[in-house]
Parts: structure tokens; sequence; C-alpha cells
């Protein structure tokens, strides 16, 4: 049986992670790969025994096995991923994370949170189905099905709005329309969320395309079609990752889209169903013709 072993994909913004590179000054690369080295090593010491000892080990001899000084994971011993034993090493909350016990859980846990997803899909889509209206057959219907057209019907044609988004009646694809209600939730939940207080994430100026990107994730919240707790946790990794204001929403793409992947939501289609209203972007208007 093959040994795997959890990793959280956000450890390299973990405080622990970032208190271990402050203290050694080693960038945040090297000290999650030696972390990892690291806890390769827990698992195939502990593996079925010890219980998260490792006695006889140093931290000179973690050194040699997994990279760095003794000062480096003295660091790692002050961030709580290491202790100091009469005996050796050991490492905390083993049995809670790296124990077969842990791993079932953790296993059963996925399954049932992929049963989950799947059931409320199934839900959604027959709720759906459910709320379609019956069409009732029309004259035009017969006359289309015996291949005749009724010459009283007049057909009209399709005109797109000049002003995309503007029709207080139109509705997207993600069950709501852009009346006064919902520009004043879009507005107020994207200014809660990525341009109030004095830590911002995203500052004012904010570019123009930055700003549309904002507003379709603040729709979808609204909307409920993109989980606001997914929304959170790209935001906290802006904060730890602390780069230059004019990459973060590239940044927030790229942490997005890996955590829509792991729920099986299609962030770029969703993205690409919302269509912003121009007074929400910002740009003016054209006036009405003078006669």
């Amino acid at each position: 049986m093959a040994v795997w072993m959890q990793i959280d994909l956000d450890l390299p913004e973990k405080p622990e992670t970032r208190l271990i590179a402050m203290r050694t000054g080693e960038p945040i690369d090297v000290v999650c790969g030696r972390l990892l080295l690291f806890w390769r090593l827990v698992e195939r010491e502990c593996y079925k025994r010890n219980a998260g000892a490792l006695p006889k080990y140093t931290t000179a001899i973690l050194g040699h096995l997994c990279g760095g000084d003794s000062a480096f994971w003295e660091a790692v011993i002050e961030a709580g991923w290491l202790e100091e034993t009469e005996d050796g090493l050991a490492v905390p909350g083993w049995e809670g994370r790296f124990s077969p016990a842990a791993k079932k859980r953790a296993q059963a846990a996925m399954r049932k949170a992929r049963y989950d997803e799947k059931r409320k899909a199934e839900a959604e889509a027959g709720s759906n189905a459910q709320a379609l209206p019956e069409r009732s057959e029309s004259v035009q219907e017969r006359s289309e099905a015996s291949g005749e057209r009724d010459p009283n019907t007049k057909t009209k044609p399709y005109t797109k709005t000049k002003q995309e988004g503007l029709d207080e009646t139109r509705r997207d694809d993600h069950g709501f329309s852009w009346n006064q209600e919902t520009r004043v939730r879009v507005r107020e939940f994207c200014a809660r969320k990525f341009s109030s207080g004095r830590n911002a994430v995203f500052p004012a100026p904010i570019r123009e395309n930055d700003r549309a990107f904002l507003l379709k994730l603040g729709a979808l919240c609204v909307a409920g079609r993109l989980p606001e707790a997914i929304l959170d946790g790209g935001l906290e990794a802006i904060r730890h990752h602390n780069g230059p204001v004019k990459g973060r929403a590239a940044y927030l793409t790229t942490v997005l889209r890996e955590s829509c992947a792991a729920r099986n939501l299609p962030l770029s289609r969703l993205l690409a169903q919302i269509t912003i209203p121009e007074d929400l972007l910002g740009r003016p208007q054209a006036s009405p013709p003078t006669h």
C-alpha cells in the first residue's frame, strides 16, 4: 500500500510558514520545500508506529536530511510544527493529521463533500426543470407542425439594445436582473469586500479592467453562484501574498480558479455570462438626442 500525506494548498500563505521565513530569512519556496521533505520523513518514520515521535533525531540531523541548519528547525519548533523531547523530536498533533485514522477521516470527508455537491447539483437541476412553465400549443405551433404558416402570425425580429446591461427587465444566465436594487447590492458588496478600510485589497483608483472583474465576482456572489467563502479565501491569500496592487487581480484569478476547480465550478464560464452595466463601470452615458 502506497504511503501518502495531506498537504494544504495554502501552505505558502499559512502564518506558520511566514513566521519561519521571517525568522530565517529564507524565501517561501525554500521553506515549503524543506517542510515537504520533513513531513515525508515523518510519514516514513511514523507510519503505523512511533505515533509522531522521532527518537534520537536532532535539529542538526533534520538539517542534514531535509536541508537548512539547526536555526531553521528551531524556527519550525517556534512555529509549533515540531517539538523537542527527552528522546529526540516529535510532531505535535500527529494523531489528528498524519495517523492512518486521520487519513481515513480525510478521505471520508472528501467522499462526502463530492456526494453532497452531486446531490445539490441534481436537486438544482430538478428544481429548474420543475420551474419551467408548461407551454400550451398555439396556432403557430400547430401550423409549424403541419408545415403551414399562419398568415396572421407575425414574427418580431430580435433587436439588441444599444446600452447592453441597462435594460431593467433583462435577465442574465444567473437568474437576476440588473434593476436598481441589484445594482445597489452588487455595488455595496464590492465596496465591502474589495475597497473598504485602511487595508483595502484593491485601493482606489481601480483600473477599469480590474473593476469589471471585481464587479462580476460581486454579481456572482450576490446571485449565489459563487460561494462567498471561496472569494474570502482568495482575498486572504492576496493579503498574505502582499504583492503589488497592479498584479492582484491576476493573482486573485489564479487562486479562485484553483479553488473553483476543486469544487467543479467553471469560473471562466460563469464570469463570461455576466455583463456589467455601463453605469457601474463608471463610463459616461450617451445623452438622448434633442430635437
